[in-house]
């Protein structure tokens, strides 16, 4: 099998585990995306549900009910950061010291 990036991100004081998105991943929050793309915060948990071993087992709709708003957004940029899909703005970012 293969290796996928992963890391331990630190988010409200609690320690989550997330890894870069795999191909099938990616595909089930493009979808997600194009089915409803105005609703922001489904598709976050949509990506949080594929990248992050915690939350696995839940649907979207459960991530929603069980995550903070600020989290959510935490943890996905996280995964979007791991996974190759941030900006290249938000790339350069990070490597400023």
């Amino acid at each position: 099998m293969f290796n996928f990036r992963a890391k331990e991100i630190k988010v409200q004081n609690k320690v989550i585990h997330i890894q870069e998105l795999s191909a099938g991943g990616r595909r089930a929050f493009l979808k997600a995306l194009q089915k409803d793309e105005k609703d922001t915060y489904y598709n976050l948990a949509v990506m949080v549900s594929q990248g992050c071993t915690e939350f696995k087992d839940q649907t979207p709709e459960q991530i929603l009910d069980l995550v903070p708003e600020g989290a959510l957004t935490e943890i996905a940029e996280g995964i979007t950061k791991l996974s190759g899909l941030a900006s290249s703005e938000e790339e350069d970012d990070e490597k400023k010291p």
